[in-house]
């Protein structure tokens, strides 16, 4: 399955497997949001990772626990 151009949001992107899970979609095509509850100097981090694969990545801080949170950070 292609994900060229797709946009994934990876929940716990900047944890272990998150940021092996958003390296993954990257290299599969996809643009990826790493979001992060705590460590936005991780989701950072793997939002660089992922520009270096060569696409578009930003971090982004969502509180799966509140709705409003979660409708900002979509």
């Amino acid at each position: 399955m292609s994900l060229s151009n797709a946009v994934a949001l990876v929940t716990g992107g900047s944890g272990g497997l998150g940021s092996r899970i958003c390296k993954l979609l990257a290299e599969g095509g996809a643009n990826v949001a790493v979001a992060y509850l705590g460590g936005k100097e991780r989701a950072e981090a793997v939002s660089r990772e992922v520009e270096a694969i060569g696409k578009n990545a930003m971090a982004v801080q969502i509180d799966q626990s509140d709705p409003s949170s979660i409708e900002a950070g979509v």
